[in-house]
């Protein structure tokens, strides 16, 4: 059998990710590979915010692409494929470990906290910023594994929240950011002599750049 090999690979099926997608194609490299939804299967089977057609726009644009039929995978055989990195952007699941498996490198992707991982995870955390009156973000940009929110990280951007913040201009602010850590991250794949696992750090490190001793108890409710 004849292994196809694709190096970067893209998951996701919001506008957002479309927004991505364009992103790399004009500053870094075309995806060798975009996974996302089937727009027919899967209509009316998930509420998406901001949904954007993905597969249409790959198809216009001559970019590979996989639809399925839902977040689970399962109805893609990915036996013949090897991998090397993944990027995530509007996929809103948990990718299944046997797929992160058949990458070489790992499947990266963002989450962004008020508190900093491993606090504050789980969804819609912009929202939640803006409802629980914070005054700051960090995006971070984390290997995958098989649970929520709970990779080793590859970098963190901070932006602030402003009284005139709305979740439209924090959802531009992230994805400015993202913009930068994915652009250093496929730079550093590209780069022979970086070990982009040797850059990965645990998230209770992370903590400590971020936050006084002071904030840290606060948030585990020890004061």
């Amino acid at each position: 059998m004849t292994i196809c090999k694709k190096n970067i690979v893209v998951f996701g099926a919001k506008e957002d990710t479309i927004t991505l997608i364009k992103y790399l194609v004009k500053n870094i490299c075309i995806p060798d590979l975009v996974i996302t939804l089937d727009p027919i299967k899967t209509k009316s089977k998930y509420h998406i915010s901001g949904e954007g057609d993905v597969f249409e726009y790959c198809k216009k644009n001559n970019i590979q692409t996989i639809g399925v039929e839902d977040y689970t995978l399962k109805s893609i055989n990915l036996d013949k494929y090897k991998f090397d990195l993944g990027i995530c952007y509007g996929w809103q699941r948990i990718i299944p470990q046997k797929v992160l498996d058949k990458f070489k490198i790992g499947v990266f992707g963002f989450h962004a906290s008020p508190l900093g991982l491993p606090f504050g995870k789980g969804r819609s955390p912009l929202n939640w910023s803006i409802i629980e009156g914070r005054n700051k973000v960090f995006n971070h940009f984390f290997k995958y594994n098989s649970k929520a929110d709970d990779g080793l990280i590859y970098s963190v951007i901070k932006f602030e929240i402003n009284a005139y913040d709305t979740i439209d201009s924090l959802n531009k602010k992230s994805i400015i950011t993202a913009k930068q850590q994915i652009k250093e991250l496929i730079e550093d794949y590209l780069n022979p002599f970086i070990d982009i696992n040797k850059k990965l750090k645990p998230q209770k490190n992370i903590l400590k750049k971020h936050f006084t001793l002071k904030e840290l108890l606060k948030m585990v409710k020890l004061i």
